[in-house]
């Protein structure tokens, strides 16, 4: 079971629901989940590598620096990013850029960083799928696989 979820963790990011993938990440690194360990030790090889893959995404290194990294790879395309993190951006822009500084250099770091931080979250509610026919195929192989695996 472990195994199934750190496969949708990391699908949920190549389709670009960070929110989804950080929470199944959150959710393997329970207690009572880590307390598995003989379903730990039981994994393959490359079920271990994935989750390693899960776990880089979601660190907090460097400022989310591979997350973000990620994240700029969909610009255009249809993602839901992860919503901790944009609210600790708009956070920062709110009260760690004083307004009231009259000085031209704070004045452009606000505005930068409202350009790195707010409008990316903008292109995203404007983003429509590409088109059903992907979505189509990707129901059927999860049907297929659902299928498969529990019948």
């Amino acid at each position: 079971m472990i195994q199934k979820f750190i496969k949708v963790g990391l699908y949920c990011a190549r389709l670009g629901n960070f929110h989804g993938a950080f929470f199944i990440f959150g959710g393997l690194n329970l207690t009572p989940v880590h307390r598995l360990k003989d379903d730990w030790e039981a994994l393959p090889n490359k079920s271990k590598v994935m989750f390693e893959k899960l776990r880089e995404l979601s660190g907090s290194t460097a400022n989310y620096g591979n997350y973000r990294r990620e994240l700029k790879m969909f610009v255009g395309k249809p993602q839901i990013p992860h919503l901790a993190v944009t609210l600790k951006d708009l956070t920062a822009l709110h009260d760690g850029i004083p307004t009231w500084n009259t000085d031209m250099e704070w004045k452009c770091r606000r505005c930068q960083f409202l350009n790195e931080s707010v409008i990316p979250i903008c292109q995203v509610c404007h983003t429509r799928p590409e088109g059903d026919g992907l979505l189509k195929e990707q129901k059927l192989n999860f049907q297929l696989s659902f299928t498969n695996n529990y019948t």
